[in-house]
């Protein structure tokens, strides 16, 4: 009796576990959706995103912008591509969001030091993008969508926020484009490592060239895709931000293979980028 006691007390906790399990299972797979930002947000990933600007990095997008309008910027990361649209939407409102409270920080100190006052700075995660209020004439989001699991979702629920004339603008890298030299076989698998950290977080590398038909399962009318790309100025800077998120993962050999690959004088690394605008059906 007392053994068939010990055993049903024994089923017990671990229904009562399973449950538990289940429950945070079911909880995992609703934040899953961008579940890490794989360059993180080091002293050196942040410095490498500040270079960022409007012009070299979203000019794409300023056929499209107007005086007085709406936007909202997903994933606005430091700020400095916000506070470019910003300026020349003066007499408008810019919403800017990101999920990393140190990100909207520094966004805000540099709006601040360039006496931008038209931007309202959110922390939210975009893939709980519903506190964000108003309808927007423009959503534009760069190097963000490569990151989330269930882009499609992400889109469908972000476009009630489009106005009836307005516009998306999405930018994205394709690691599929990248042109390196010295083109060598340990470069080459370095690539792919950090091609699958990224895909282990529900990411995408080959996010670029899926983003039109994205959109286009979203519900949006594709207005235009282009392509375009970047070639870095310092193989040796890149190669310092990428090994960084190698070490972090435990791939220190592939940081220091790449750290000595970028230490080649005639080292080369190019990186394929694709811009989509589209608007909702």
């Amino acid at each position: 009796m007392a053994n068939r006691t010990g055993h049903q007390s024994n089923y017990t906790q671990i229904v009562s576990i399973g449950k538990k399990l289940i429950f945070l299972l079911c909880n995992l797979r609703a934040d899953y959706r961008c579940m890490s930002y794989t360059p993180g947000y080091s002293e050196n990933a942040v410095r490498f995103m500040q270079r960022r600007s409007l012009k070299s990095h979203g000019a794409f997008i300023l056929p499209y912008l107007r005086d007085r309008q709406t936007i909202l910027d997903l994933g606005c990361g430091p700020g400095t591509i916000t506070v470019d649209i910003a300026r020349l939407n003066q007499n408008g409102r810019v919403v800017a969001v990101d999920r990393e409270s140190s990100q909207i920080e520094a966004a805000k100190t540099l709006a601040a030091a360039r006496g931008i006052e038209n931007i309202e700075f959110q922390i939210h995660d975009v893939t709980q993008i519903a506190p964000v209020e108003g309808s927007f004439d423009l959503i534009f989001s760069h190097a963000l969508f490569e990151h989330l699991s269930e882009p499609i979702t992400i889109l469908r629920e972000i476009r009630p926020r489009l106005s009836r004339e307005g516009v998306i603008a999405l930018r994205c890298p394709d690691w599929g484009g990248m042109i390196l030299h010295p083109d060598t076989g340990l470069i080459q698998a370095v690539v792919r490592r950090y091609e699958e950290i990224q895909q282990s977080y529900g990411g995408d590398t080959r996010a670029g060239r899926k983003l039109h038909a994205w959109l286009s399962k979203a519900g949006y009318s594709v207005q235009q895709v282009s392509a375009t790309c970047e070639v870095y100025p310092s193989s040796r800077e890149i190669a310092r931000y990428l090994a960084l998120q190698l070490t972090r993962e435990g791939e220190a050999q592939h940081a220091s293979n790449l750290l000595n690959w970028a230490s080649h004088p005639e080292s080369l690394f190019s990186q394929l980028w694709f811009e989509v605008i589209a608007k909702p059906i």
